[in-house]
């Protein structure tokens, strides 16, 4: 399976290279969000009150109504911007899928715009699916998967195994999350699992740090082009990179919790490695989901060592919500893409 385009929308930048270039740079786009706090002012006596979060940096204004659909709508530009047109109309529609999940609706506008009850429908179910799929003729598999923080890598599967099994040769695949609404924010700090700001957000974040506290939460999305690989070369495509495999795996232990032993995730690298036929001295960056939470990176560092054995202490590890937030249902398709 090839990866031939690459698209991005993030809360360091608007197009793929935007963000790349500001990653590699260790900029953070945490701040405060006065625009949800109700004008309370930005101290620490009164951030226990006030909002902070990571929105996307510098996307461009969009016609159509609904963020999500905005969301899915410039990252899908963006990753079609560097596959080329061709890679999409070279492929008859009934060939071509788009797999774009979203974890929950959008419940607020971006910054500076009014609420649009008309567009508040456009965002629900399988909304941006559908927009992309119509402007770009997939008359293919057309879903919305729906997992929480695993949303964005449920729909790269989902689209990866659709070509494999022979029923495509392209797909739209990824997420998009607009998760930066007091109700959502309000119910990640009753969980316990926000960062505590203090006096500059920009540094809340902070995976596998002693002294971590929790995640701030972002916005964003971001859309890969999936393409068979045989397809990719025939059109002469640049090839990005090759999907090899994955694996689905589920510890059904808590709604909200881990199984703490961490050997669900280590399950989960194991079954990936065996099915993409990789050993596991060759494995040398790891980009983990590592939120900042106590229970999280925890289990998540048991559950790699499990896997890898000794040779988990070769291995690059890393994780971007220190940088852009965690971005919930668009989390795993961002940073999939990053890498």
């Amino acid at each position: 399976m090839a990866v031939t385009g690459i698209g991005i929308v993030s809360p360091l930048g608007a197009t793929a290279e935007e963000h790349w270039r500001r990653v590699v740079a260790g900029e953070r786009a945490g701040r405060w969000l006065p625009e949800l706090s109700d004008g309370l002012p930005a101290t620490p006596a009164a951030s226990w009150m006030h909002w902070c979060g990571a929105p996307p940096r510098g996307w461009p204004p969009c016609p159509e109504p609904g963020v999500l659909n905005r969301l899915a709508r410039v990252a899908t530009a963006d990753c079609l911007a560097g596959a080329g047109s061709e890679a999409i109309d070279s492929v008859p529609p009934e060939r071509r899928g788009c797999i774009i999940g979203v974890s929950k609706p959008a419940l607020t506008a971006p910054p500076g715009e009014p609420r649009n009850l008309s567009a508040d429908a456009l965002d629900a179910g399988g909304a941006a699916a559908l927009e992309i799929a119509a402007a770009y003729g997939c008359e293919g598999a057309v879903s919305t998967p729906a997992a929480a923080c695993a949303t964005g890598l449920v729909s790269l599967i989902q689209g990866a195994e659709w070509i494999r099994r022979g029923d495509g040769d392209v797909a739209l695949a990824g997420s998009a999350d607009w998760s930066l609404a007091p109700a959502y924010l309000a119910a990640y700090r009753r969980l316990g699992v926000l960062a505590r700001a203090g006096d500059d957000p920009a540094t809340a974040c902070r995976p596998f740090d002693r002294d971590r506290s929790g995640f701030l939460v972002g916005a964003g999305a971001a859309i890969l082009l999936l393409e068979d690989w045989d397809h990719a070369e025939r059109r002469g495509a640049s090839i990005l990179a090759e999907w090899l495999g994955s694996a689905l795996v589920s510890d059904a232990a808590s709604l909200v919790d881990f199984d703490p032993s961490g050997e669900t995730p280590a399950r989960a690298v194991r079954d990936a490695l065996h099915r993409s036929g990789l050993a596991r001295p060759r494995i040398d960056v790891a980009s983990l989901h590592g939120t900042g939470t106590l229970a999280n990176d925890r289990c998540e560092t048991r559950g790699l060592t499990a896997a890898l054995g000794e040779a988990a202490r070769s291995v690059s590890c890393f994780s971007l919500k220190g940088s852009i937030g965690h971005l919930m249902g668009a989390a795993g398709s961002v940073e999939t893409a990053t890498l």
